[in-house]
């Protein structure tokens, strides 16, 4: 596999981290460099790390994960806009979802990985060497895909009064039901 091809693989894969980290940036409303490097960080270690798990299981278990991972991911994303969306509706001073929140992150960052795991299991078929090259390209960039997503979506939030959070996670249940349905039709 080119470089070329990896990288247009790499920049697909971080589009639905890019558009989470977004929905994160909105809700911040204001720049907090060490939270949005963790989120960052955190969006591309799993999308690189999920394209290694896939490489490793390989072809034996691709029935397995193909079967189910496009509920895994939909089921997160739709318990995480659920919630982003309730907090939403509270008053200003009774919000309390965090997208800096760790056990937010990593759940934003299993759901937008595991299209990852399905690329790594195809790379067992066309890699002919080791996959940690195709896993670092993939994980740095959706690391800046992440880290652009998040400051756009700050950057956009300090300018309106509008309300981020049930935007988010409309955001959040779009991206979810487009992978329900790129899983259910396609496959």
């Amino acid at each position: 596999m080119n470089l070329a091809t990896l990288i247009i693989i790499a920049f697909g894969l971080s589009m639905d981290s890019f558009a989470v980290s977004v929905s994160c940036g909105v809700i911040h409303r204001k720049i907090i460099l060490k939270d949005f490097f963790i989120t960052a960080f955190f969006m591309g270690l799993f999308q690189g790390g999920m394209t290694l798990i896939g490489y490793y299981l390989g072809l034996s278990f691709r029935e397995h994960i193909e079967a189910v991972d496009h509920w895994i991911a939909f089921g997160l994303l739709l318990f995480l806009g659920i919630k982003m969306i309730y907090e939403g509706t509270k008053h200003e001073e009774q919000r309390n979802f965090c997208p800096s929140k760790l056990n937010v992150i990593l759940g934003l960052s299993i759901a937008t990985s595991i299209d990852a795991l399905a690329i790594g299991v195809s790379f067992a078929i066309l890699l002919n060497s080791a996959p940690f090259n195709a896993s670092t390209i993939i994980a740095i960039t959706t690391f800046f895909m992440s880290l652009i997503g998040i400051f756009t979506g700050a950057r956009f939030s300090k300018s309106r009064k509008l309300p981020f959070e049930i935007i988010g996670g409309i955001v959040l249940i779009g991206i979810g039901v487009k992978i329900l349905i790129e899983h259910t039709i396609l496959y």
